[in-house]
């Protein structure tokens, strides 16, 4: 089944969720009507035009819809002048630390390619004290 992307405004995605039926479409969507919806600001696409997700942004959406739609916040401990995931959502996924602002709580990891749609994206993060694996 492809997968495509909508860019839409902030607070309407439950409305522009609502006016979507995607489930069992066999075929590419009406772009023309659903750009026309003042909710949906733009589709996605690649530099090809095509708008069906393909690569790391398909890898990325189906990790995503496996924790239901949803970045939970992740613990991270202070491993010298890195970082590491202990648990959340974040643990064992590929992908590359490139900025962490520890005043936020936020890091922002590379989830695919330069050419990905889904370059980089910003999760919330909780440090955490490491676990001495020595205690009994």
């Amino acid at each position: 089944m492809p997968w495509y992307c909508l860019f839409c405004k902030a607070g309407q995605e439950q409305n522009v969720m609502r006016m979507l039926i995607f489930s069992n479409i066999r075929s590419e969507p009406d772009w023309t009507g659903l750009i026309r919806y003042s909710s949906v600001l733009k589709i996605l696409h690649y530099q090809d035009e095509t708008p069906e997700l393909r690569g790391s942004d398909l890898d990325f959406v189906r990790w995503l819809k496996a924790h239901e739609g949803l970045i939970d916040v992740s613990e991270v401990v202070k491993v010298g002048t890195r970082i590491a995931f202990v648990s959340g959502p974040l643990v064992g996924m590929e992908g590359q630390v490139l900025k962490v602002n520890k005043g936020r709580g936020l890091v922002q990891i590379s989830v695919g390619g330069e050419g990905g749609l889904f370059h980089a994206i910003w999760c919330s993060i909780e440090y955490v004290q490491k676990k001495d694996t020595n205690e009994s």
